[in-house]
């Protein structure tokens, strides 16, 4: 049999991506063009020009009803990227790094732990700056105790945060992996203000009122239900001026700014009652003031004037101030506690 000898060496079609770009050829079936500049390579079918064939190993054309269990996306680390269908939850779980979020019912925050201890799962916790240019929130558990640190509390850590760690919290949506053993299901939990990053199933009855989440289910391996609310106060509503408040003070309405002010009971037009809850006086000028006493004793030993009134607060009687004489003034009854009267001494008055 005669022996054949074959080349040593075997070349394909090549040339820089921009030049075939230009020529776009149809390459026959089978035949390779290589591109030597990006080493990206392509295998003709004999009908479709350079331009509109697929690299080869690079990409391919999928049918329309491909499925698959998962899909990861290049750029994390491990399993990060990971999206895959939740059937519980029926919706989308995408990996992020040790948190798993529900696409479309959860809502979580990436934030830097900025403390020197870790931040347990389950924490409530609230902002307390930024990380540099980089924007990111920095967090630490919850304090409570403060009422004005309210506008700062924005979820629950939805995964351990070391120190001066990178992580995850939850401001709407589902935190598992918590122990909850010692809830029952259905509790709410509120922010405790007694002690920091802690829970309550006690309404705080002053103080930092926020309804924090929701008990799941109730295990060692239990499930909260994160739903963000602040907590506010009379001084956040936007129709509302408090200034500088103080004690007895009240909310009266300013038609001229349209706004609810605190004012004292003096400004806001309003009787005021003495310590002994005995002496009643409108708050008209001292010259045209008249008294009401209310009292079991008849009133002596003070100034009184014409048309001062004192309820005899243990028969309810009421009797009348006024002048008989020249220089001369009474305390006359007119109304006793079982009737009325509009007479005086048995003539009009």
């Amino acid at each position: 049999m005669e022996e054949r000898l074959l080349a040593s060496i075997i070349q394909v079609r090549r040339d820089t991506e921009a030049n075939w770009t230009a020529a776009n050829p149809i390459l026959a079936q089978g035949e390779l063009g290589y591109e030597i500049d990006t080493g990206k390579l392509k295998i003709g079918d004999g009908a479709t020009a350079w331009n509109s064939l697929d690299y080869y190993g690079l990409t391919a054309t999928l049918p329309l009803d491909a499925s698959f269990d998962s899909v990861q996306f290049n750029g994390g680390s491990g399993n990060q990227g990971t999206l895959s269908w939740n059937i519980d939850e029926e919706t989308l779980d995408l990996v992020q790094n040790g948190a798993v979020l529900q696409i479309g019912q959860e809502v979580h925050y990436h934030v830097r732990n900025n403390t020197a201890s870790a931040i347990s799962n389950g924490t409530p916790v609230m902002v307390t700056g930024t990380l540099g240019a980089s924007g990111r929130l920095t967090v630490s558990p919850m304090d409570a105790t403060n009422v004005n640190n309210d506008m700062y509390y924005i979820g629950i850590a939805t995964e351990e945060i070391g120190a001066d760690s990178d992580g995850k919290i939850t401001h709407f949506g589902k935190v598992r992996g918590v122990d909850t053993s010692g809830y029952t299901e259905g509790d709410i939990l509120w922010l405790s203000t007694t002690a920091v990053g802690e829970f309550t199933t006690t309404e705080p009855v002053q103080g930092m009122k926020i309804p924090a989440a929701i008990v799941v289910s109730s295990a060692n391996n239990g499930t909260l239900f994160c739903r963000f609310q602040g907590s506010y106060g009379i001084h956040d509503l936007h129709d509302t001026s408090i200034t500088s408040p103080a004690d007895n003070n009240v909310l009266a309405y300013d038609s001229a700014t349209s706004t609810w002010k605190n004012q004292t009971a003096a400004q806001a037009g309003l009787l005021t009652q003495s310590v002994a809850d005995t002496l009643y006086e409108p708050l008209i000028a001292e010259a045209n003031r008249q008294t009401f006493y209310r009292q079991e004793t008849q009133p002596s030993g003070g100034t009184y004037r014409e048309g001062d009134m004192w309820y005899k607060s243990d028969t309810e009687d009421l009797y009348f101030y006024r002048q008989i004489g020249v220089g001369v003034y009474t305390w006359d009854l007119i109304s006793t506690g079982t009737t009325n009267s509009d007479t005086l001494d048995g003539g009009s008055f």
